[in-house]
């Protein structure tokens, strides 16, 4: 405000120079710029210089984005693809190991999919659970599905027990199809799932004769490859369904369904080609679970809607990775920050050079190994985002800015209507001034991402399928009565040009092996395994040469009587994903609480697990054994120097 009123004296004073004294209008103008800048306007001038080039450059971006979305109204995911199929039958849309499917050859398994599931009677808005691991059949099968009006449920694969059958039970599904490895996990809760999914319950790649479900690929071979009767037309985007599930820990609790309409696949899809600058000659490497918003969205989304080849991996392999690169010709990637990792610990080789990479896309990229991995692979852009599945704050680095992932316009805030909130450090609780409304964090200050919500296709927030948790993730009144906002839970710092740096997260999440862990449901399925009524602080701490935060769980008690060296890693694994099992325990004789009766974790956090510091029993997970042992000086030594497996 001090710069516009600044700018305004400016122009008034240059104006009346003018006018009163007949001055020449460039003089006169002069005389108006110089009373700008010593008015203030300095500052303003050297932010426009800096980034209206920037803020034009997204303008034209965001412009076509629009124009392709306008241009989708109406439509579903499979009636773009269906476009684009007919336009390129024969061009390759996905690379598999050593298979190569065509757009007809995708069309043609889709339109089978679509007629089993038709035949057997599952209806538009109806949903069917997918628990696959990356193959072209997953992609084929969501397409499927969209092709009748009805929704694939994309469940992450490695969970168990409870939180497996709380995916399953969110989305209502009549039908559930999951690859034969995963058969003992569908088998282990097969009685607590409800009993009409028994008729509807297929294995992909399994046994003719397994008594828990029907064979996929027979069923699927039987089905004529003729496109299902047409939908009825839509009366808008809303009445058209969504096109899948897609689950995040959100803040606490177990995973929630996040429901994807068609427009919403779209918008995200388009977000990243328009604004990283993908084109369609683009191969596109994903080696991340396709049950994820990166690989099932950003990435398969360059195929369906736009005709990219999409090579896919079963599972990321950073002894494979630029194998696979230069054997399916690859100018694209898709990374996680543990990926980049993971790449440049692998021994240097001539492969480092030899693909066609020009472009890696994705999340987590920190600043400390961004060069070394453009240098060292010859990567000409990075094109690092932030995004949540159910969020509105979402944003992209569109001009390589060293370690950003995203940015805001200084000159027109309202233009991106992202803003950084003052945290108490200590209670984790939004700081309020003396009207109650948020304070907004300064330049070079940490706070917490907040979006306003809008009805528009790109700030809308349409949260999870639970409405109460929908409604926990909205904010009102926070810069003025009424207005709303979506609060991510992620702290962020902003430079004086409005790039944005990814800090940390907030209260009861955070990140490990590309996974989030919801730190609550940690605790609860902890003491149900130790089968005692004990006190369980979890929460995420550093680990060296680590992306992401690892587990550690604060325990009251005593370690021997909980059997913490003998079965109490094997009793986590058959509870938890293997990423949620906690990597480092300490037992307290009680733990600290706050005023308010909230673990005091901030304390524990920042105490760590050096056992040069904490005179707690402190232990370790032996990943390999899934064992714990006693965390010594010796073996944390090996963890600093990347020796022992985390």
């Amino acid at each position: 405000m001090g710069a516009l009123r600044a700018l305004l004296l400016s122009v008034s004073a240059g104006l009346g120079v003018y006018l009163m004294l007949s001055f020449p209008g460039w003089l006169a103008g002069a005389l108006g710029l110089l009373g700008f800048l010593g008015l203030g306007g300095w500052p303003i001038t050297r932010i426009a210089i800096k980034t209206l080039p920037r803020d034009l450059r997204a303008i034209v971006k965001l412009s076509g984005m629009a124009r392709y979305i306008r241009g989708w109204s109406g439509k579903r995911v499979s009636d773009v693809f269906q476009s684009v199929a007919s336009s390129q039958p024969e061009s390759t849309a996905i690379l598999f190991e050593e298979q190569k499917w065509t757009y007809r050859d995708l069309d043609n398994y889709s339109n089978q999919i679509a007629n089993l599931f038709q035949d057997a009677g599952v209806k538009p808005n109806e949903t069917v659970v997918m628990v696959m691991q990356n193959s072209p059949q997953f992609i084929g099968v969501a397409l499927g599905l969209s092709k009748i009006g009805a929704t694939g449920s994309f469940i992450n694969f490695n969970l168990r027990g409870n939180a497996l059958v709380h995916c399953i039970k969110i989305c209502n599904p009549v039908a559930v199809i999951f690859d034969a490895p995963f058969s003992d996990a569908i088998n282990d809760i097969r009685d607590q799932i409800d009993a009409r999914l028994q008729d509807l319950c297929f294995s992909i790649n399994g046994d003719d004769s397994n008594k828990i479900s029907r064979s996929f690929d027979t069923e699927v071979r039987k089905m004529p490859t003729d496109p299902p009767p047409p939908l009825k037309e839509p009366s808008s985007n809303s009445s058209l369904g969504k096109f899948c599930f897609i689950y995040t820990s959100g803040t606490t609790g177990l995973p929630k369904a996040v429901p994807i309409r068609h427009q919403k696949y779209m918008t995200m899809a388009t977000s990243l080609r328009f604004g990283s600058g993908m084109v369609k000659d683009d191969v596109i490497y994903c080696a991340l679970p396709l049950y994820h918003t990166n690989g099932g969205i950003l990435g398969a989304g360059q195929m369906l809607l736009y005709g990219n080849a999409f090579a896919l991996r079963r599972k990321f392999s950073a002894s494979n990775f630029w194998n696979d690169c230069i054997k399916y010709k690859c100018t694209v990637i898709q990374y996680i920050g543990e990926f980049c990792r993971y790449l440049l610990v692998q021994p240097p080789k001539p492969t480092d050079k030899q693909h066609l990479v020009r472009m890696a896309t994705g999340n987590g990229l920190r600043p400390h190994i961004w060069q070394e991995f453009k240098d060292r692979f010859n990567i000409q852009i990075i094109a690092e985002f932030y995004g949540s599945t159910e969020g509105n704050a979402n944003m992209l680095n569109m001009e390589g800015v060293v370690g950003s992932c995203g940015f805001k316009s200084m000159l027109v805030p309202p233009a991106i209507p992202v803003y950084l909130v003052k945290v108490d450090p200590e209670t984790e609780e939004l700081v309020k001034d003396s009207n109650g409304f948020c304070v907004m964090a300064e330049v070079g200050e940490k706070g917490e991402l907040v979006g306003r919500i809008k009805n528009n296709f790109l700030r809308r927030f349409d949260g999870y399928e639970n409405k109460e948790a929908t409604n926990k993730k909205i904010l009102t009144g926070v810069f003025s009565h009424g207005d709303r906002f979506f609060r991510t839970g992620d702290m962020m710092i902003m430079d004086t040009w409005g790039n944005f740096y990814f800090a940390d997260r907030t209260g009861d999440t955070f990140r490990w092996k590309g996974e989030n862990v919801s730190t609550s449901e940690v605790e609860t399925l902890m003491a149900k395994a130790v089968k005692k009524e004990i006190h369980i602080a979890v929460f995420g701490v550093d680990v060296a040469n680590s992306e992401g935060k690892a587990g550690m769980g604060v325990v009251e008690g005593d370690p021997e009587a909980i059997d913490v060296t003998g079965g109490l890693a094997g009793g986590l694994y058959e509870v938890l994903p293997s990423y949620a099992v906690p990597l480092f325990l300490r037992f307290v004789k009680e733990i600290e609480m706050t005023g308010t009766h909230k673990y005091k974790k901030t304390s524990y956090r920042k105490e760590g697990y050096d056992p040069s510091i904490v005179s707690d029993p402190l232990f370790v997970l032996d990943v390999s054994k899934k064992v714990y042992v006693p965390l010594t000086q010796e073996i944390l030594e090996a963890i600093k120097d990347g020796k022992w497996r985390v």
